[in-house]
């Protein structure tokens, strides 16, 4: 703002009058106005700052062959401003809020390559064949990594029914990232930002964490570099799972106290554990500090502690817990580590276990009730020990067919576990 004056209105105030003075000094100013009981009172002039960032980002974008146009609801003058600072050929100004669908689907149709919208307003179109060239390199690579990410890059250049290229030289750091040489003799490096630091390649400076945007603090973000060049920044969703949220309540009605240790990043961590109702939160852990954290929960908690886990990494930890329960679609290596295994990799089949588990003990317990019973009360009588007191005795042969049905008894409410359903 660089200059506002308000007269007061006349002593008489039968017929105010505001006199209002704005000077604009730049065309990448906005004007917002005021008005009291239908009589204007000010006007307030803002001024649109650029970051710093946002100039370096538009030369990484231009330098992967990506034709960017604002699309905003400002006035002409300031749009136009904003454009010409950071380089945009291609304003679209004054655009009402439902018109930006109309000229996004006006794009998707009259432009080759794909269309992304950010939330600031730019439209990024993108050269469909670095995509896919990208995607290819990343998931070629990816499909050497059991990580859950990999798995994903993976499926999604396969859906695309992309090729996959033979990678030589792998070298696999568990939870940071996966290197690697093509067949024509480029290195490439896929993995978190400290991963690809350590291969010399410096995100920052080209801005790739500014050009992504991040709408929801679950997403993941996986870094491709070629030849130590930053290529490719591929943001990943945590799908939450419908059945994972009946599994926390039902952990919680057995009294047992979840806490979430990931590898993944602060934000991404705290809000899938926010929507869950997990209160306690492990974030950034490394394979290698699992089973140090598992180690110093069994010594500082009075209970048995559980894992639950499906990756390589998460073996150690596995093995480290009183109870490793290892999901159905973990690696090999995971199942072994574990002393329960559920056929289904979700929340919902390790709730289930807890409490077939307790129906089970429960089960051993009815039997060994009834087998107990029913011996002190059948042996002594078919020995006539009752004779003096009561003048009665169990007949042989009744001992020895109630004795058939006494295992029977125990058989079928064995076998009444066959048919357990776990209730929420």
């Amino acid at each position: 703002m660089h200059s506002l004056t308000r007269n007061a209105p006349p002593a008489t105030r039968s017929q105010p009058s505001v006199h209002v003075h704005v000077h604009l000094h730049e065309k990448s100013e906005s004007r917002v106005w005021l008005a009291v009981h239908g009589q204007p009172m000010a006007v307030f002039v803002l001024t649109d700052q650029i970051r710093a960032t946002s100039f370096s980002a538009m030369h990484s974008l231009r330098a992967l062959g990506i034709n960017v146009e604002l699309l905003t609801g400002d006035r002409p003058e300031a749009a136009a401003s904003v454009a010409q600072e950071l380089g945009i050929t291609k304003v679209e100004a004054g655009v009402k809020p439902e018109g930006k669908a109309d000229r996004i689907r006006q794009l998707r149709a009259s432009t080759q390559g794909l269309v992304a919208m950010a939330g600031d307003g730019t439209i990024v179109a993108t050269d469909p064949s670095k995509e896919t060239e990208a995607l290819t390199l990343a998931a070629s690579l990816a499909s050497s990594s059991l990580h859950p990410l990999s798995r994903a890059l993976v499926h999604a250049a396969l859906s695309r029914k992309l090729s996959l290229q033979t990678i030589s030289d792998i070298h696999d750091v568990p939870g940071q990232g996966i290197s690697g040489k093509t067949s024509s003799g480029q290195a490439v490096v896929l993995g978190n930002p400290a991963f690809l630091k350590t291969h010399g390649i410096d995100l920052t400076k080209e801005s790739f964490t500014s050009d992504v945007h991040v709408h929801d603090k679950n997403e993941s973000r996986v870094y491709l570099a070629r030849n130590s060049e930053p290529m490719a920044v591929f943001v990943l969703t945590d799908q939450i799972r419908a059945t994972s949220f009946p599994a926390m309540h039902s952990l919680r009605a057995l009294g047992i106290n979840v806490e979430l240790l990931t590898g993944d990043r602060p934000e991404a961590a705290d809000a899938v554990a926010k929507e869950l109702g997990i209160t306690k939160v492990e974030s950034g852990v490394k394979p290698e500090d699992k089973a140090d954290l598992v180690r110093q929960l069994r010594s500082s908690t009075k209970g048995l502690v559980a894992m639950a886990g499906d990756g390589t990494n998460d073996a150690p930890a596995l093995a480290s817990a009183d109870l490793g329960i290892s999901l159905g679609s973990g690696t090999d290596a995971a199942k072994e580590a574990s002393a329960v295994v559920v056929l289904k990799g979700d929340l919902a089949g390790v709730a289930r276990a807890f409490f077939l588990g307790r129906a089970t003990v429960r089960t051993i317990w009815q039997n060994l009730a009834w087998a107990f019973g029913y011996n002190l009360f059948a042996l002594p009588a078919a020995a006539g020990l009752f004779l003096p007191l009561f003048g009665w005795a169990l007949n042989p042969t009744w001992a020895a067919g109630s004795m058939a049905l006494s295992c029977v008894f125990l058989t079928v409410n064995a076998l009444r576990l066959l048919r357990f359903s776990p209730k929420n």
